[in-house]
């Protein structure tokens, strides 16, 4: 079951926004992740935790195209330093150049500015 809330999770310098892995490929942007974003893996799956600049302003972009609407985004304070620090690097099969992503990101159409409804 996927959701539309996600946990934006910070320390002192940097933060990162909390995916589930299977929400990335059902919006077909996996490929896209930088090496900057980390992955975990739960017992539900893998979680991906996409680094704020780049990576979430992306997931965030394409799951605006997709449900006309933006995620429910909670935010979680670390403290100095995050624990997702401590988590192992995305490692992609093919690096993407930046600029294709962002030329991917300029053509993702913004289609709602209101937050989705939170599901039960």
């Amino acid at each position: 079951m996927e959701t539309n809330e996600f946990t934006l999770a910070f320390d002192a310098s940097h933060g990162w926004l909390r995916v589930p892995h299977t929400m990335l490929m059902q919006l077909k942007i996996d490929w896209a992740i930088s090496e900057y974003s980390y992955a975990e893996t739960t017992p539900v799956g893998d979680v991906w935790w996409l680094e704020e600049d780049m990576d979430a302003s992306l997931f965030i972009q394409a799951y605006r195209a997709r449900f006309a609407c933006l995620p429910f985004i909670r935010e979680r304070d670390d403290g100095w330093k995050s624990p997702v620090r401590n988590l192992r690097h995305v490692q992609q099969i093919v690096s993407v150049p930046f600029d294709k992503v962002t030329e991917l990101l300029g053509r993702l159409t913004a289609k709602g500015d209101e937050a989705c409804a939170v599901a039960a």
